[in-house]
């Protein structure tokens, strides 16, 4: 029977076109990573309820049917994370980039921010960057919920629209296949 962190696993490597890395991280020879992409560093956190960036995420888009990014801004951190569904992610990546070209807010998607000093990813988010900056990889938590639709991306700000990139490449490669099978 197939465990429950493994299916969270694939589902994230396979939005990015990529597989699951086969032995935990790592173990395999390949990469630390929980997948085998070749650029990106997918960390997958699965619970069976509740992430608590997640709470805050829902409590930030009640009323709104936009793209809803958390932005979480920490005191000892250089960047800020981003927060967003996995099919949202094209649309906050783009308009974060028009936003940093114009220096004005992000049009297009709800927007809200929370300043805490402690998060419980944090310690996740800190061994998956450093294990990323050894491999070269640009990092990126997957939060995966039981019984849920999809999964939330969390990533600095900076790395939005390198990782929608990846998650496009993918896309067309899925279609170019599709295309041979036909």
């Amino acid at each position: 029977m197939d465990r429950m962190w493994k299916k969270a696993e694939r589902k994230t490597s396979r939005f990015f076109g990529t597989r699951r890395n086969p032995l935990s991280g790592e173990n395999s020879g390949h990469s630390s990573s929980d997948s085998l992409h070749p650029r990106l560093f997918i960390e997958t956190k699965r619970k069976k309820a509740g992430h608590s960036v997640v709470k805050w995420w829902e409590r930030a888009r009640t009323g709104t049917k936009l793209p809803t990014v958390l932005v979480l801004s920490l005191n000892d951190r250089e960047s800020c994370w981003c927060l967003c569904r996995s099919e949202d992610l094209s649309r906050v990546a783009l308009a974060f980039f028009k936003a940093r070209l114009t220096g004005q807010r992000p049009c297009l998607i709800r927007v809200r921010s929370i300043e805490r000093k402690r998060l419980s990813l944090t310690s996740w988010w800190d061994k998956a960057e450093r294990l990323a900056r050894a491999e070269s990889k640009t990092p990126l938590l997957a939060l995966v919920e039981g019984g849920r639709r999809g999964f939330w991306l969390l990533a600095r700000e900076s790395h939005l629209l390198r990782i929608a990139i990846e998650h496009a490449r993918a896309g067309w490669r899925d279609k170019k296949d599709e295309e041979k099978v036909a």
